[in-house]
């Protein structure tokens, strides 16, 4: 039994297909395995993680707006799935001119997921667009660190999307420098893979939790656990306090709050 969150789910899926040959069952756990017949997927539905984001920039900026896009890498199933979810809502606001495109039609893609180069790619846009954007869709809340120094340098202040509820993106919210980040509950994960691990070695067919078929390019369906994602930002940012998230993975209030203003969960 592997189990296993590719960086490159392309790449691995050389290996998978060497270790199914052998009998091994393999589960891909928050990436996506391609082209090998793996067991089982296990992970958020990135394509409403992009939907989220590119909802909340949409409500936030205006007509006329100059938006660009910097994406994760290239190399991960679910920077892709992302860039599918936002696109889906701001290409048709690109498409009417109720938004313009700042950069290349699919965003910029980059490498690891790399804050330091999120930032100088945010530089470069900036130099290019002579500091003509409006507003940020950023993939996670790591490279809107990047981004958010970046525009800091320039003294703007702008709308900026980010993902994964992270210490540093609940602070930045609470800042004001970043609007939104989608938070995805990791509790739910690991335990999910548990079960449908459990499931394979005792010989079972059906997948507990699962709920959907994804295609990988291997020729079959893999039977998916699809777990929901919640879009967060001032307004609902308690609900990190309420669920524990606050508490179990960013150290409480007092660390969340130490140097923040007293505002939105800091009052």
């Amino acid at each position: 039994m592997l189990v296993v969150a590719p960086i490159d789910g392309k790449a691995f899926g050389v290996e998978a297909k060497k270790a199914i040959k052998q009998g091994a069952k393999v589960i891909a756990y928050d990436r996506l395995i391609s082209s090998a017949p793996i067991s089982t997927y296990v992970s958020f539905d990135g394509v409403a993680v992009g939907k989220a984001q590119g909802t909340w920039l949409a409500a936030h900026t205006k007509k006329g707006s100059r938006i660009t896009i910097i994406n994760g890498a290239t190399t991960d199933n679910n920077a892709h799935l992302f860039n599918q979810g936002y696109m889906s809502v701001l290409n048709p606001l690109f498409k009417k001119g109720l938004r313009t495109r700042v950069g290349p039609a699919a965003g910029t893609w980059t490498p690891g997921w790399d804050p330091p180069t999120a930032q100088r790619e945010m530089e470069q846009l900036l130099t290019k667009s002579n500091n003509g954007i409006d507003a940020v869709l950023s993939a996670n809340d790591g490279m809107a660190g990047g981004i958010i120094a970046a525009l800091k340098a320039q003294s703007l202040t702008l709308p900026v999307t980010g993902q994964d509820a992270s210490l540093e993106g609940v602070q930045n919210i609470i800042l004001g420098t970043q609007g939104m980040s989608v938070f995805k509950d990791f509790r739910l994960q690991a335990p999910a893979a548990a079960r449908a691990a459990a499931a394979l070695v005792l010989g079972k067919k059906k997948i507990p939790g699962a709920n959907a078929q994804v295609a990988n390019g291997s020729g079959k369906l893999i039977p998916s656990i699809i777990l929901p994602v919640k879009a967060i930002d001032k307004s609902n940012l308690s609900l990190l306090v309420k669920n524990g998230w606050v508490k179990q993975y960013l150290g409480g209030l007092k660390t969340v709050c130490k140097g923040m203003p007293k505002t939105s969960i800091c009052k």
